[in-house]
């Protein structure tokens, strides 16, 4: 099994990336889909309630994402204290992942057309597509690493288009991933 990670800031077009290799027969790790999961376990939302306060929950008990997330991307050390209860949990999941991909492959070989097309015979490849890698023990197992990046002002605007914010909301998220200056020692590719 071949594993590449995906990086990048937000509103840099990782997830077009990612579906692209998807596209060409990669099996792709979606970590925000891992995050979503493993935020609405009851002990991460406790955690999270027991730091963030119950102003981080709808009156059902759900999660609200949304101010959750104004509330870290306002305040630096907050969003370290939310990566720092996330990152270990989407690690594990991301890990329990591979450990069944890396059986499967122990087991059985591709047979799409499309994957014999795009890797060796009998070689899957995975991508691990996570912003914050680079903050995880992660980074040491991939073969690859793909940054993913564009200009800030582009990068705002997806954000203001996808998440439907202000432009200082999203200005706010766009600063606080500013992932480059660590990213640089591990950078194989550039995209």
């Amino acid at each position: 099994m071949k594993l590449m990670c995906l990086v990048g800031e937000i509103g840099t077009g990782k997830t077009t990336v990612a579906k692209m290799l998807e596209d060409l027969g990669a099996d792709v790790i979606y970590s925000d889909d891992i995050a979503k999961t493993v935020s609405s376990k009851s002990a991460t939302k406790s955690e999270l309630v027991k730091f963030f306060g119950k102003k981080i929950l709808y009156r059902n008990g759900r999660l609200n994402r949304k101010k959750l997330a104004n509330i870290v991307f306002s305040n630096r050390n907050k969003l370290e204290k939310l990566n720092e209860i996330m990152l270990p949990q989407i690690v594990k999941e991301i890990e329990k992942i591979l450990y069944k991909k890396e059986k499967l492959e122990e087991t059985s070989k591709p047979t799409s057309k499309k994957i014999k097309r795009t890797q060796k015979e009998g070689e899957r490849i995975v991508v691990i597509e996570a912003p914050l890698l680079f903050r995880t023990n992660l980074y040491n197992r991939c073969d690859e690493i793909l940054y993913v990046t564009c200009p800030m002002d582009l990068r705002i605007e997806r954000v203001i288009s996808k998440m439907n914010l202000s432009r200082e909301e999203a200005k706010l998220r766009v600063e606080g991933q500013n992932l480059i200056i660590y990213l640089l020692f591990l950078l194989i590719y550039l995209l």
